[in-house]
């Protein structure tokens, strides 16, 4: 749902410390904002999403299709909203 939101340009509060997917989300954030860099993205941050992922939604461990679509979603929610320093 927030990932279609921030699609339509709807803007949405993320509140970190609030737990589940606001913190993966605001976790995502700062590590973007931090390092910006491709490689970093591939090589730590997919890979740190997905196992919080995991600890949180324990069910998506049978169902890699869509525990990579929900990362990629996260990672996509940062960059989209982060346009226009928003």
């Amino acid at each position: 749902l927030l990932y279609r939101k921030i699609q339509q340009e709807v803007p949405a509060v993320i509140l970190k410390g609030t737990g589940s997917a606001a913190d993966i989300i605001a976790f995502a954030y700062e590590e973007i904002n931090a390092k910006n860099d491709k490689e970093y993205e591939d090589s730590y941050l997919k890979v740190e999403l997905t196992r919080r992922l995991l600890d949180e939604y324990p069910a998506l461990k049978d169902n890699n299709v869509k525990r990579n679509e929900i990362r990629d979603h996260i990672i996509s929610i940062v960059k989209k909203s982060d346009q226009g320093k928003r």
